[in-house]
């Protein structure tokens, strides 16, 4: 209550200033034909990070549903870096127009790639180097959770990012259709495969489905953004996800961690946009 106050005060200047804005139906038409999507696309996915959960629940316990949920969290932590920075670096990108962000895709791609596994690889490290700490006891399958959500985090990243860009062209209304798919899929797989299979399933099909969000954003885009820039950023995201897919044969971890902080840096060295992206404001 105080801190909301205390925002109040802050604004109270910008507030007098919108008492005397005139009311324009054409905005509110624009937010309404904007956000109605949003909305919808909202609870689509709430529904996918949950369908899951409850499926777990219902067909293995709530035991089961805690070690499970308890590698996904950490999952997801990829998708609040997503949503925070692209509202950050999109706008810097996109506001050197419409033809300078089309040029620069894979690059700017690239560089939500390399961050969004850079923190997944943080925590796989923590997971494997810290175990005390980081495993509570009975949840050694939460380190085999993280791992595959966490690939499909990486993956649902970029389709977040290409969602923004679809938001500001005004075409939100497909993502609505692309998140159901994704939460069809989701479903129906889930209902096939977890009673059978167990947590590692559940986690197996989240990626799948977030792969087909990711796929079908991508597909839709070939009208707009030029196929040279969505084959190239296709191919750099598999280039740094295959040190995570090689875990799964049992390889140094730390070797794959090293060989991915080199492909990283090549990148990040490499990349067009690293200046723009990550300038610093001066009149801070």
């Amino acid at each position: 209550i105080i801190s909301n106050l205390l925002l109040l005060l802050i604004n109270a200047k910008l507030f007098k200033s919108l008492i005397k804005v005139r009311f324009e139906w054409s905005v509110l038409q624009n937010l309404v034909r904007t956000g109605f999507p949003l909305m919808l696309i909202l609870l689509i996915t709430y529904l996918l990070y949950q369908s899951d959960h409850y499926l777990i629940k219902f067909y293995l316990g709530v035991a089961q549903t805690g070690i499970y949920n308890y590698g996904y969290r950490f999952a997801s932590i990829i998708l609040i870096f997503v949503l925070q920075t692209n509202n950050v670096w999109l706008p810097r990108l996109y506001e050197r127009g419409d033809a300078f962000f089309r040029k620069h895709f894979s690059a700017y791609a690239a560089l939500i790639a390399i961050s969004c596994a850079a923190i997944l690889w943080i925590l796989i490290l923590f997971f494997e180097y810290f175990p005390r700490i980081a495993l509570p006891a009975g949840f050694a399958l939460s380190k085999n959770v993280l791992l595959i959500v966490g690939i499909g985090y990486v993956l649902y990243g970029q389709a977040q990012m290409m969602d923004g860009y679809l938001i500001l062209k005004h075409k939100s209304k497909i993502l609505v259709w692309i998140s159901l798919a994704g939460l069809v899929l989701n479903i129906v797989l889930n209902l096939l495969f977890i009673p059978r299979f167990g947590l590692l399933a559940a986690a197996i099909i989240t990626t799948l489905s977030f792969f087909l969000i990711w796929i079908l954003i991508l597909f839709y885009l070939a009208s707009v953004i030029p196929k040279k820039e969505l084959i190239l950023t296709t191919v750099k995201i598999f280039i740094l996800l295959m040190p995570f897919i090689l875990l799964f044969f049992n390889i140094s971890t730390f070797g794959l961690f090293l060989v991915f902080s080199g492909l990283a840096l090549y990148e990040f060295l490499t990349n067009p946009l690293r200046k723009l992206i990550f300038m610093v404001n001066q009149s801070l």
